[in-house]
């Protein structure tokens, strides 16, 4: 959609990925022998290997382009939701049935080898800005939504088994050995908004970012955000970037608690660079009045209520 100049533009982005990758392996060896006056080694082998690789991406909004949405209430969204499902069955049986007589002396062994390995790739971005966002006058809202899902699932059986009989001049030794192996691996990465950056003008401006899944998440990573004038809210959840209040009483909000966090910096106006390392979150902060983080239900810190390293 192309924004007016006027009025209240809606541009909502969203793309929905999925993929399913199914990989399946069996092998079954079997052997039935008699043994007449004979000295034998044999060998029973099955080996069943399987591999199942699935990769999935989205982005909702994926903006290269300035967009310049001047007056009214605005709203820009992006929804990214991303699903991988692996799933590797591997099943080797290894049965051997050996008889010996007159004299006969036979070494036998049954080896039974399983591998399964499942592997979800899944990336899920709201918003890919690689240019600008204005935002202009009036109450707009930026939000960008990522949920990155990665699922696996691994079945790995393998059995080995002799049955012998003998007259009473024969012998038969056997060994039996079997390995199971069976390996999941998850790689998923959500980012709310990715990239650009932000003008929200004139107006009490809300900009969202939110990243959920079952691997890293992240609410915004490498943005400039410049409130303007106005009670702007930045909930961001965590990331990387700059963030300029502007003119008004600004709010920042964060994932976790104010104890997970560390400040170092200047001032109110010149800056406060805020670190955790725990979720990668390195913003460098200005003109920011008031600071909420989720867990710390209900409070609002002012900027001398941050404790300074």
């Amino acid at each position: 959609m192309k924004p007016g100049n006027n009025g209240s533009d809606i541009i909502i982005e969203e793309q929905n990925s999925f993929f399913e990758a199914v990989a399946s392996a069996s092998d079954v060896e079997f052997l039935e022998q008699l043994f007449d006056n004979q000295t034998v080694d044999v060998a029973v082998i099955a080996i069943a290997g399987a591999v199942a690789t699935a990769f999935s991406t989205a982005v909702g909004l994926n903006n290269s382009t300035p967009i310049t949405t001047a007056n009214g209430a605005d709203v820009i969204k992006g929804i990214g939701k991303a699903e991988s499902i692996a799933r590797a069955i591997a099943s080797a049986e290894a049965d051997a049935i050996i008889g010996a007589i007159n004299d006969s002396n036979i070494d036998v062994s049954a080896a039974a080898i399983a591998f399964a390995r499942a592997i979800a790739n899944v990336a899920a971005v709201g918003i890919d800005n690689s240019s600008t966002i204005s935002t202009g006058n009036a109450k707009d809202l930026v939000v960008g939504e990522a949920t990155a899902i990665g699922i696996t699932e691994v079945i790995a059986a393998a059995s080995a088994n002799i049955s012998a009989f003998t007259d009473a001049s024969s012998n038969v030794n056997f060994s039996i050995f079997t390995e199971i192996l069976a390996i999941e691996e998850v790689n998923a990465i959500a980012i709310g908004i990715r990239g650009g950056e932000y003008d929200l003008g004139n107006g009490n401006d809300i900009i969202r970012a939110s990243a959920t899944g079952v691997g890293i998440n992240i609410g915004v990573q490498d943005v400039l955000i410049n409130g303007g004038r106005g009670n702007d809210t930045f909930e961001l959840q965590s990331g990387t970037g700059e963030v300029i209040g502007g003119k008004g009483n600004d709010v920042l909000i964060l994932e976790g608690s104010i104890t997970d966090y560390t400040f170092t910096g200047l001032d109110l106006n010149l800056g406060v660079n805020i670190q955790n390392s725990n979720n990668g979150t390195d913003l460098f902060v200005s003109e920011v009045e008031e600071f909420k983080f989720v867990a710390d239900s209900g409070i609002t810190y002012q900027y001398a209520d941050l404790v300074f390293s």
